[in-house]
């Protein structure tokens, strides 16, 4: 490892430079840890982590190869900003499903809080992400044969309910 061309680099500057990378091997990380890409921590550190941790790391595999890895991958974690994370997400939210999204923000926390607690970012820039609210309701019209089950098996019960389906249905029933 260099510390830097001599003619370039004095003396204290390079002591300097050589206690940091001391303290930081002491730690058990790599002096090279903050010039790693983001694609280089996801497959080398994060990727073991998960695979200790987490049930769901073939999904976190295939959502980062799928969706992150071309629009991040490629920058050095110790480079990548909220703006980067947030124009992303911005992207993703107009072709993809909000439950995606999600787990994409979920993704990228996860991955950004092993980076600082590995000590290779002071902060998370995916900390201030938000989830989108997802809507889970489901809806469905009955059709009308199946409306006319419900009246036939209703018949007797309560007119007025048979009534109120029947005309949210649009339909007229005798």
């Amino acid at each position: 490892m260099s510390l830097g061309h001599s003619s370039k680099v004095s003396y204290t500057v390079a002591i300097a430079r050589f206690e940091e990378l001391k303290k930081q091997v002491a730690e058990g990380m790599s002096p090279d840890a903050h010039n790693m890409t983001l694609a280089a921590f996801f497959d080398t550190i994060y990727v073991q982590w998960a695979k200790r941790n987490k049930r769901s790391v073939r999904d976190d595999i295939s959502r980062f190869n799928n969706h992150l890895r071309d629009a991040l991958g490629n920058l050095r974690i110790c480079e990548v900003r909220h703006i980067h994370l947030q124009r992303l997400i911005t992207d993703k939210e107009a072709t993809k499903s909000i439950p995606l999204v999600n787990r994409l923000i979920a993704l990228l926390k996860a991955i950004f809080r092993q980076a600082s607690l590995a000590g290779i970012i002071t902060s998370s820039p995916a900390a201030m992400l938000r989830m989108r609210k997802e809507n889970n309701a489901r809806s469905r019209t009955l059709s009308k044969s199946e409306l006319n089950s419900l009246y036939l098996s209703m018949a007797g019960d309560s007119d007025r309910l048979c009534t109120l389906l029947n005309q949210s249905a649009g339909g007229s029933h005798e």
